[in-house]
């Protein structure tokens, strides 16, 4: 309690900013308090893009910055470990998962996180889309898997696999999610993956199939099409669910 009085006291003279989120940085440093900060930092990050949510990003990433890899892996990790707590939560869960989406954004977590990091924040994310009827939480995952197919083998097969199974979820609106995010990452592929897969044929099905409103005998079949184009075996459970046109 001490240090945080030190680091942030309002009503002092000593205190040239009154503003929080300018003292955000010294209070992650503090190992006992981050978790708490980051909690409350992720549900004003990852708001509805107001004035508020603006500038906790821009505090966010700004730390990051200037405390180095170290301190964008622990925050990377305490906002993983607030997912799982809250497992089912929507209200903490999606705008948690939106500030880390920022990370990957304007922090290049892709270029530092590690595998156990990736795979960690894909099982969260794929797991909260089991069973789930909340559209703002699809999307939301969908959009976390979407930036997770940017980082290397392992984790690259493993999230762009689930945008593929995605694609016969029970919800039009979020089949044609997952085919915008598809879309996006293959015209982004490299020369060298672009000569490991069928993109042109992946292309043509991503953009040419109704995956909202098309018949459901041809969203299964175009994403089978799909998996083919990638080498991939599709998952046979799935394979029985309904798709709702």
């Amino acid at each position: 309690w001490t240090q945080l009085r030190e680091i942030y006291r309002p009503g002092s003279e000593e205190t040239d900013n009154p503003n929080l989120f300018d003292h955000l940085l010294a209070i992650l440093r503090l190992e006992q308090y981050r978790n708490c900060a980051i909690q409350g930092l992720a549900l004003s990050a990852g708001g509805l893009g107001d004035s508020v949510s603006q500038t906790a990003v821009s505090s966010l990433v700004r730390s990051v910055e200037e405390g180095g890899e170290g301190m964008l892996m622990a925050v990377a990790w305490d906002l993983h470990a607030i997912l799982v707590k809250k497992t089912g939560t929507s209200r903490v869960v999606v705008p948690v998962m939106r500030t880390i989406d920022f990370l990957f954004s304007k922090a290049s977590l892709v270029e530092h996180g590690d595998t156990k990091l990736f795979e960690a924040l894909l099982t969260e994310a794929w797991g909260s889309t089991r069973g789930c009827r909340d559209i703002v939480l699809l999307q939301v995952a969908l959009s976390l898997i979407a930036n997770l197919t940017y980082a290397k083998d392992p984790i690259f097969t493993a999230s762009f696999y689930k945008l593929i199974a995605a694609l016969i979820n029970r919800y039009p609106k979020i089949r044609r999610c997952a085919a915008e995010h598809l879309y996006m990452r293959i015209i982004s592929f490299e020369e060298d993956e672009e000569e490991r897969f069928d993109v042109d044929r992946a292309t043509e099905l991503v953009t040419e199939v109704s995956w909202d409103t098309g018949a459901a005998a041809d969203i299964k079949t175009a994403r089978l099409d799909l998996f083919k184009c990638f080498g991939m075996e599709p998952p046979k459970k799935i394979e029985n669910s309904k798709v709702q046109v």
